[in-house]
């Protein structure tokens, strides 16, 4: 089993990276449950994504899971066929335990990265109520993750860089792209 996360601090722009890549995956999928609180969806080849991504949600993914969610993804993890490649994204399932459990051989992350003005732009757009001490913690805890694991840092301030960032996450990814 391959671990692949897009990882990053709010309004970095993870959810709307991943939504590029599952876009350029199609539909061909099957919605999956896994225990009482993940979800996600199969793809052939043994490509699994995790989190809820409904149109015209600006927090989707991981953030439509449960908080208590990280103890069954770890199960999860534990089930999946050797060969498969699990997709995540977003801060749920952005936890030590969660990416020590892969391994950190079978671990690769990509750390998105906007400038202060961008995600202070972005934070207004969606009109986030977020709080500075949410924003100072996962700061510190995507600080604490880069200094734990190898990460792929993609920077994200325009269109054309979303573009140039999903082509590198579906370059990592066991599918084709269509």
């Amino acid at each position: 089993m391959k671990l692949i996360g897009v990882i990053g601090e709010p309004a970095t722009g993870k959810t709307t990276l991943l939504r590029y890549v599952l876009q350029r995956l199609g539909n061909d999928y099957q919605p999956f449950k896994f225990g009482r609180l993940l979800y996600g969806r199969q793809y052939k080849g043994g490509l699994y994504v995790l989190g809820i991504y409904a149109d015209n949600e600006t927090f989707g993914g991981t953030d439509r899971l449960s908080m208590a969610v990280q103890p069954v993804a770890i199960r999860f993890l534990n089930k999946v066929p050797t060969n498969a490649v699990v997709l995540f994204e977003g801060d749920r399932l952005t936890r030590v335990g969660f990416l020590g459990a892969a391994g950190r051989d079978r671990l690769r992350l990509f750390l998105v990265e906007a400038s202060p003005q961008e995600k202070l732009r972005r934070h207004r757009a969606r009109r986030d109520t977020q709080s500075v001490q949410f924003h100072r913690s996962r700061a510190t805890l995507i600080r604490r993750i880069s200094d734990t694991f190898p990460v792929d840092r993609l920077r994200n301030e325009t269109t054309a860089d979303l573009r140039a960032n999903a082509d590198r996450v579906m370059r990592a990814l066991p599918v084709a792209t269509p």
